[in-house]
């Protein structure tokens, strides 16, 4: 078993045998100049294709929400350009630049002044309305008990606004 190679030995020295035999490829010069075109970011495209007029792009102050944008995105435009007519996209339409005021993450939650002033008159509300419903239920149907805490004189008053306390009997 000493003689024989394992797996990865056996491997190894197979790779190193295939890459002996391959020379190593020469780069070609547009091969060379495409590598420099993508290092050298900010730069146009290419001087071989059609070059752009930029003269022909409209002004950037005078792009608005239902402007097209996608010729500032074609190649050729420099990168600055591009950036501003991006910001000026993002900046003129309010589906994208006004806050959205449903986003639960925008409110501050620690505090007091956080959900409590949004929920609490929508609570109160709710429990208004359902308290004058049991209430109106109850005077509906004869010989109903009172609730617990109530008097029976607070029963034969008529239903006070939800906003007043009711009257409650003394001891």
């Amino acid at each position: 078993m000493s003689g024989e190679e394992n797996f990865l030995s056996r491997w190894s020295r197979r790779k190193s045998e295939e890459q002996a035999e391959q020379p190593p490829a020469k780069p070609t010069e547009g091969a060379a100049e495409e590598k420099h075109a993508e290092q050298a970011p900010g730069k146009p495209a290419e001087e071989t294709e059609a070059p752009l007029d930029l003269s022909k792009l409209p002004s950037i102050e005078s792009l608005g929400k239902d402007s097209d944008y996608t010729m500032f995105m074609q190649k050729g435009v420099p990168d600055d350009l591009r950036l501003k007519a991006i910001r000026r996209m993002w900046a003129t339409d309010p589906s994208i630049a006004g806050p959205d005021l449903l986003d639960m993450h925008a409110w501050d939650y620690t505090g007091n002044d956080g959900l409590r002033p949004l929920v609490a008159p929508v609570i109160e509300a709710v429990a208004a309305v359902a308290k004058e419903l049991v209430e109106r239920s109850r005077e509906a149907v004869p010989g109903t008990p009172p609730a617990a805490g109530e008097s029976p004189e607070a029963r034969t008053t008529e239903s006070q606004p939800p906003d007043e306390p009711a009257p409650r009997g003394r001891g």
